[in-house]
């Protein structure tokens, strides 16, 4: 019992220290740091109230200042705001992680001529190159427009001619596999990084003022002949004018420059163009000089195919945008439609010479022995004119009485224009054809004496066909050559001959001829399934009517013709 009474006694003292005086319930910590405020909105001494909150507050405090107690309290509040706060200023919130990239944010975008591509130059966070479009290249402030290739201009340049792109010559002298393997696969100029060391004929292409050495030229030594047998005659700096020396590289250079291209598929061994003299040479893979890288965008050798050709080198070489071929080991060769090296001994032939013009002869034979170097026949078998005989390519000269002329074989331009006075040999100029003289005898006679002829210093005059006589017909409507007289060396038949043949009345004048002549002349064509027994069937031009007959009678008057 007495127990119970001390229990609720101090029960009641401590309700009782609760109160204030007037005997409401003080709260608790009131006044203190954190607490409510006093009722009169004060604290307790170095603490200050915050009347928006009601809170104790450190003196030096001010609102933004406020405890964690205050930003959970606004937590909920405050939420979407900041949500949006952080999509507007994500840099602000975000540290950017690579605040030295000058890449970032990206200038090659604002380029016209970029690709908008940036690389960050690793030697230095301050530069920068943009990759250009195809045709230009990066000049270390902008893309700017491929130069031509000159003995002056600046590089990368290209060589318009054939599109390809060069490098700057290397400053010193490297090995051939260094100069394949490491420097042009590792070069980076004008941002481009896809060079590779030129093949022979590559560095050809450069070649200037030497036709022998330029592409196309005689010096055999190409991509595809490698071998010492494509360098002995052609080769050789005789054939390059020596007051062009200093100038035959199209980039000003004098130097040796590596190829790519080994000496008969030998692996230690490898071409390189001296553009001093100009020639192809070859050396040992370890021999130093300089180098040129060549690029493009385009390289079908990528894959590289020939790796897996047999009897190949496995060196591919680019042709154009969508070919390459492989380069074989000397006894084969490439054959561009099989995609395969195959043994060079099963491409030779002998073929006949072809495209031989008018008025002109073999100079001095006329078939030529070839051989398949993977994608043409050489030497070509299509006859060009040059008065050096040669016993290996087809050349030709003119006839005698002729000279080379705008592509053509011409007659002497002193030839006198046919015509009833004039002396013979004379040209009909309207047809090219060269006359002789008026000669007697029978068709026979002609036909055995015309190729004979050497009148006027000529050669080769044949007997004229029908169509070749009617050229000299005048003023007959019906059988001047074009006329409606179907009788002409596509129709030789009787039944070629109507009314149209024979509708000039006589002229002893001569009139229907440009010579003047009324006799009847023959012709070396013969009418086909002739009805008479001994079989002449001789087609003629009468000039005295201007009409075109057939007899088998024998025609006494001839002219020869060229």
């Amino acid at each position: 019992m007495k127990e119970s009474i001390f229990i609720v006694l101090i029960l009641s003292i401590f309700f009782i220290g609760c109160k204030n005086s007037d005997g409401e319930k003080i709260p608790e910590n009131e006044g203190k740091i954190n607490g409510i405020c006093y009722p009169n909105k004060t604290c307790d001494k170095g603490l200050v109230c915050d009347e928006k909150n009601n809170i104790c507050i450190n003196a030096e405090q001010n609102d933004e200042d406020t405890t964690d107690q205050r930003t959970e309290q606004n937590d909920e509040e405050t939420t979407d705001q900041q949500a949006e706060e952080k999509n507007d200023n994500d840099a602000e919130i975000f540290e950017d992680p690579y605040p030295d990239d000058p890449c970032r944010p990206n200038p090659c975008t604002a380029d016209e001529y970029s690709t908008g591509e940036c690389v960050d130059r690793p030697l230095s966070k301050l530069q920068y190159g943009c990759k250009c479009n195809e045709g230009y290249f990066w000049n270390e402030e902008k893309c700017e427009e491929l130069p031509e290739c000159s003995s002056t201009s600046v590089t990368p340049c290209i060589d318009s001619t054939i599109g390809y792109v060069w490098s700057h010559k290397s400053t010193n002298k490297i090995s051939q596999d260094q100069a394949d393997i490491e420097y042009c696969p590792g070069l980076s100029e004008g941002e481009y990084t896809d060079w590779r060391l030129p093949t022979i004929s590559e560095l050809r292409t450069l070649v200037q003022h030497c036709p022998a050495m330029e592409t196309g030229g005689p010096c055999e030594v190409t991509d595809l002949c490698t071998g010492i047998s494509c360098w002995e005659e052609n080769c050789s700096s005789k054939y390059c004018p020596s007051e062009w020396k200093t100038k035959y590289s199209k980039l000003g250079d004098t130097d040796s420059l590596w190829s790519s291209t080994s000496k008969g598929g030998a692996w230690d061994t490898f071409w390189y163009m001296d553009f001093g003299s100009p020639v192809p040479v070859w050396a040992h893979i370890t021999a130093s000089m300089k180098v040129r890288c060549i690029r493009s965008d385009w390289n079908p050798c990528k894959p590289n195919q020939c790796k897996y050709v047999k009897n190949s080198t496995g060196q591919c070489v680019v042709l154009d945008k969508e070919s390459y071929y492989c380069q074989c080991y000397s006894d084969y060769i490439w054959h561009v439609s099989a995609n395969a090296c195959e043994p060079r001994e099963n491409y030779f032939r002998v073929a006949d010479c072809t495209g031989l013009p008018k008025n002109a002869q073999w100079n001095t034979v006329s078939r030529i022995e070839q051989s398949f170097d993977g994608s043409e026949w050489k030497p070509s078998s299509k006859g060009f004119y040059n008065e050096e005989a040669s016993q290996s390519e087809c050349r030709f000269v003119c006839e005698s009485g002729y000279f080379w002329i705008d592509s053509e074989c011409k007659p002497d331009p002193n030839l006198p224009e046919c015509s009833p006075t004039s002396d013979t040999p004379c040209i009909d100029s309207t047809t090219g054809y060269i006359w002789s003289e008026a000669q007697s005898g029978t068709r026979y006679s002609a036909i055995q004496s015309c190729p004979r002829s050497h009148d006027g210093g000529f050669n080769n005059w044949h007997l004229p066909t029908i169509d070749e006589l009617r050229t000299l017909i005048l003023n007959c409507d019906g059988t001047i050559s074009g006329g409606e007289c179907r009788v002409s060396e596509n129709c030789l038949e009787l039944s070629c001959s109507d009314e149209t043949c024979n509708s000039c009345p006589e002229n002893q004048d001569g009139g229907y001829s440009k010579f003047g002549d009324t006799g009847r002349f023959i012709s070396s064509s013969i009418a086909e399934n002739p009805s008479t027994i001994n079989g002449q069937g001789i087609w003629y031009v009468d000039f005295s009517t201007g009409s075109i007959k057939n007899l088998d009678s024998f025609i006494e008057s001839f002219r020869c013709v060229k």
